[in-house]
């Protein structure tokens, strides 16, 4: 045999040019720590293992690398971690791992372990897992992983437990994103594993083969037969292992780099001898083949996978195309025929993908089970939902069972426990939606109910109904919110609160006597013709005339006020700092007051209000003292004010406030004097001091007589419908005092005479007081 010649490059030249090349190619740089030596054995252990269980070799490899520098004894003296891939004790037991420190079986167990960690991750992920995620699975498990790379935020030791954490470099303090970031970065390792054998260095002195016919000569032949052929089937295992790693994903481009590496092969010199070539040959074909097949089946796989997807995407589209257009069909009489045709044509789409074998017929049969499940409910709901009222709605569901016993329609090719499911969730939407009409049909009635009754009071207080358009309402609404008799009772409301505005209208303008009569023009003919209505008319109207008499009589300068809008606003105007104001407010108050007829000793200046304002001062002071300064200050505010209506002013105050009588005898006093234009006496500015020492004035006898009482309203009432207590009442508030309001008499039509006594209306009802 020729061997190698001084100018060709033979095998072992050609093995460490192709190992340096791989270095250039593969890492662009200087040899980083991770890129260890991978012996050849311990390579095609691995390699051999991932193929066997389809997982990618590159990962099973760095895999290896990181765990154990493809070092199968080593063993970590912390955990029970040991061998090729430091499977600890749990994951042998788990895989069968009998002997974790044999390559071949520990390779073995962790194929299978990372197919399961890449099927995992798969479905956790969504994709296709990488070769560094596969060996964060490898350390922390697929869970563990998974964990970690679905909660970057949280501490890892939360995410996985403190032993993982600590035993795998990280701290307790670091976030699962910064941990798993940590060992993803190191599998990544700037790019994939890059292998590359342990070669001797080989002779470039051609192979001196005796071929002298001799027992001898045959035998050393044979060794350095062997011998070569072993240094090249190392080299083509390298050379092989690198193009699988770089050209794995492409058949074309990874068969082009085979022919070129068994073309460039065969520059050896060497392989011209024909033992030597056919050596050269059986060990390409075996290498390359399981390579190949490698490679192809993982082709094929990708482009299955591609097909599945664009088949699972295209039927997904077209179901969800047939539920739109079986919702949208809704009440077409034509929609189950309409939709049985575009089921049909569903349904052999799914049969052309289960022909191509892109779907199996299980996979064929559930997805046009599905479609079938999908489009019979979207259609049924179509229908329900177009319905106009939950009672009807309620039918159909009702209806769905007895459809499906037919046998026809889109529910006939569903379960029957689906079909009932269907039917029961659709009553039960029926009847939640009637619930809610009804609850807010509720809610508006009474919202109506209230409007209506608003509007019934407005017009009997003012004359002038509701305006329903600016509350919302039109008479549509009115009506179908109301019963036809509760319609013609609202109706009758708002024509009697008419009449009783109509009736009550400027009564409190009327003095007592023309209040009487219109009262007695109001009684109901007996036997006439709505005599209900307008008995309830005479009520309305005797109780709001009972309201103003009422006041009348409690609260004379209000009561005026309430009458006559001038009035009001010349109090709404009035100011303490203007006197011709309030007494331009008196004026009218006197004058509307006299108007009204109400008697001269019942008339009053201020309203309750005003009087108790400004008897405030005087009753707040805690001592005699305190209260005759008060009272001095009080009538010379009232007399700065009040001007000529200063004496009724303060005889008002006395009486509402109920002050002391010695204390209302030196105010009368003190004001007498000063409204005959004399200044205090010393006496009279001494007078508090005396007030405060009531013993000791009483004993030295200096007490003035007290003054005669003013009559209070109640007492006026009282004579005026009981003229013989004329002598009581002279006696206390003195002589002629009852002829002065005896002479102002007028008719109350509370009171009226008839035989037997005097029947009279108060705020506790009708009552009777027998002559005696």
């Amino acid at each position: 045999m020729a061997g190698l010649s001084a100018g060709d490059r033979g095998a072992a030249g050609y093995l460490q040019a192709r190992a340096a090349e791989t270095i250039s190619e593969e890492r662009r740089g200087p040899p980083s720590r991770a890129q260890v030596n991978a012996p050849a054995a311990i390579r095609d252990t691995i390699v051999a293992a991932a193929q066997k269980y389809g997982v990618d070799p590159a990962a099973m490899l760095k895999i290896a690398e990181i765990e154990s520098s493809f070092q199968p004894g080593a063993k970590n003296p912390r955990s029970s971690a040991g061998g090729l891939f430091q499977f600890v004790d749990g994951t042998a037991a788990q895989y069968g791992l009998a002997d974790r420190y044999d390559p071949a079986q520990a390779s073995d167990a962790a194929a299978r372990l990372a197919r399961d960690n890449a099927a995992h991750l798969r479905k956790e992920l969504g994709r296709e897992p990488s070769a560094a995620e596969l060996y964060l699975a490898h350390q922390q498990g697929a869970g563990g992983a998974a964990k970690l790379l679905a909660n970057p935020n949280a501490r890892a030791v939360d995410v996985l437990g403190r032993d993982k954490v600590l035993l795998n470099g990280g701290s307790e303090t670091m976030l699962a994103r910064d941990f798993a970031g940590k060992w993803l970065s190191r599998a990544n390792g700037g790019g994939a594993v890059t292998v590359r054998s342990t070669l001797p260095q080989l002779s470039d002195q051609p192979l001196q083969l005796r071929r002298d016919g001799t027992m001898r000569g045959e035998a050393f032949d044979a060794a350095a037969m062997r011998a070569y052929s072993w240094r090249v089937e190392e080299g083509l295992s390298t050379d092989l292992a690198n193009a699988f790693q770089e050209l794995g994903d492409d058949p074309a481009a990874f068969a082009g780099r085979m022919r070129e590496i068994h073309d460039y092969y065969l520059q050896d010199g060497s392989l011209a001898d024909p033992e030597a070539r056919e050596a050269f040959e059986r060990a390409f074909a075996g290498r390359s083949r399981a390579y190949a097949m490698n490679v192809a089946a993982k082709h094929e796989q990708r482009l299955k996978a591609e097909e599945q997807a664009a088949v699972s995407d295209g039927l997904a589209a077209r179901g969800l195309d047939l539920e739109r257009q079986a919702y949208a069909l809704g009440a077409n009489p034509e929609g189950d025929r309409i939709l049985a045709d575009q089921l049909e044509r569903s349904s052999r789409a799914v049969d052309a993908a289960v022909e191509a074998g892109t779907l199996t017929p299980a996979q064929g049969s559930e997805r046009k089970a599905r479609m079938a499940r999908v489009a019979a409910s979207a259609r049924v709901q179509g229908v329900f939902d177009n319905l106009a009222t939950p009672g009807e709605k309620e039918q159909f569901a009702l209806s769905l069972l007895e459809d499906w016993q037919t046998g026809e329609g889109p529910l006939a090719k569903l379960p029957f426990a689906t079909v009932k499911s269907l039917s029961q969730t659709l009553y039960r939407d029926a009847r939640a939606e009637a619930n809610a009409k009804d609850g807010a049909a509720r809610i508006e009635k009474a919202r109506i109910r209230r409007l209506l009754e608003d509007d019934v009071s407005s017009i009997e207080a003012t004359g002038k109904p509701v305006d329903f358009a600016s509350a919302g309402t039109d008479p549509d609404t009115i009506a179908a919110a109301l019963t036809p008799e509760e319609h013609a009772a609202w109706t009758a409301k708002r024509e009697l609160a008419g009449w009783v505005f109509d009736a009550v209208s400027g009564i409190e303008g009327l003095p007592a006597e023309d209040i009487e009569r219109r009262l007695a023009a109001l009684e109901p003919a007996p036997g006439a013709p709505g005599f209900v209505d307008a008995e309830a008319v005479q009520a309305a109207a005797e109780k709001r005339a009972r309201e103003v008499l009422k006041l009348r009589e409690r609260d004379p300068a209000l009561a005026v006020e309430q009458a006559f809008p001038a009035v009001a606003d010349l109090a709404a105007e009035a100011s303490p700092d203007n006197p011709e104001s309030l007494l331009a407010v008196v004026d009218a108050r006197l004058a509307a007051q006299e108007a009204l007829q109400m008697p001269e000793m019942a008339r009053q200046p201020l309203t309750l209000a005003e009087a108790g304002n400004l008897a405030a001062a005087v009753i707040r002071a805690g001592d005699p003292k305190a209260q005759a300064k008060a009272m001095h200050d009080l009538v010379g505010q009232v007399q700065g004010a009040y001007g000529r209506h200063a004496d009724a002013v303060l005889r008002q105050v006395l009486e509402v406030q109920g002050v002391d009588k010695r204390m209302a005898t030196y105010g009368a006093s003190l004001f007498s004097r000063m409204s005959r234009g004399d200044a205090p006496r010393p006496a009279d500015q001494r007078q508090g001091a005396v007030l405060d020492e009531t013993a000791a004035a009483e004993r030295a006898g200096t007490g003035k007589a007290e003054a005669l009482a003013l009559p209070p309203q109640k007492a006026v009432q009282l004579l005026l419908s009981q003229p013989e207590l004329a002598e009581q009442f002279d006696r206390k508030y003195g002589t002629g005092a009852s002829e002065r309001v005896l002479s102002q008499r007028r008719e109350d039509p509370y009171r009226r005479r008839v035989e037997g006594g005097v029947e009279f209306v108060d705020d506790e009802g009708e009552g009777f007081i027998p002559d005696e």
